[in-house]
C-alpha cells in the first residue's frame, strides 16, 4: 500500500531537498528557522553569505553538501 508523501512531510521534504537547486533549498530554509540559524548550518558565521546565496552565489567552505540531501 502506498501511502501518499503529504502523510509523510520528512519524505515530503526530503524529495524536494534533492530536486530544488541549493539556492532554493536554503531560501525556504531561511522561511522556516532564518537567516542566521540557516547560516550556522551552512558553516559560516556571517549570516550575510545567506544572502549571496539566495541570491546565486557560490557557496564554499563545504555549504552547498550541507543544504544538498545525500
Amino acid at each position: 500500500m502506498d501511502t501518499p508523501l503529504l502523510l509523510m512531510p520528512d519524505l515530503f521534504a526530503h524529495r524536494e531537498a534533492l530536486r530544488l537547486p541549493a539556492a532554493k533549498v536554503v531560501e525556504k530554509l531561511v522561511e522556516i528557522v532564518g537567516r542566521k540559524l540557516t547560516a550556522y548550518i551552512g558553516g559560516v558565521k556571517d549570516a550575510r553569505a545567506v544572502d549571496r546565496w539566495i541570491a546565486g552565489g557560490a557557496m564554499y567552505g563545504g555549504a552547498e553538501s550541507r543544504f544538498r540531501a545525500h
